[in-house]
């Protein structure tokens, strides 16, 4: 039940992540070209709707939509690596220690003679 919820929630927030990223660079790289502020709007709703879309487009448009979903899945990639790692910290930070109480029981079949066999 729990990766159920894990990949569900992660989902939704490395989508949000690349949603965000990919809307923001989309914007900022037609706007640097000096693109029709209407058309960009509705070229960005699509591509946000669509990544099959890039195929069909042209020139200026075409470059600004790949290099703005390379920008999105790298920033994601990062994203994903910084959360690895500092979850691999919090994990290593809070250590291990053996039970408390408890002894190492061998098993009852091994009688006189050890793992090996050897006496």
């Amino acid at each position: 039940m729990f990766r159920g919820f894990a990949g569900s929630f992660g989902s939704a927030i490395g989508g949000g992540i690349f949603q965000r990223v990919l809307r923001a660079s989309l914007q900022r790289g037609f706007d640097e070209r000096g693109l029709d502020s209407e058309e960009e709007s509705e070229l960005i709703r699509k591509l946000l709707g669509s990544p099959r879309l890039v195929l069909t487009l042209q020139g200026v448009q075409r470059r600004v939509a790949m290099a703005s979903y390379e920008e999105a899945i790298t920033y994601v990639f990062v994203f994903g690596g910084c959360l690895a790692l500092v979850a691999m910290v919090l994990q290593a930070a809070a250590g291990w220690k053996e039970p408390v109480g408890e002894e190492v029981v061998g098993d009852e079949d091994e009688g006189e003679e050890g793992r090996d066999g050897i006496v």
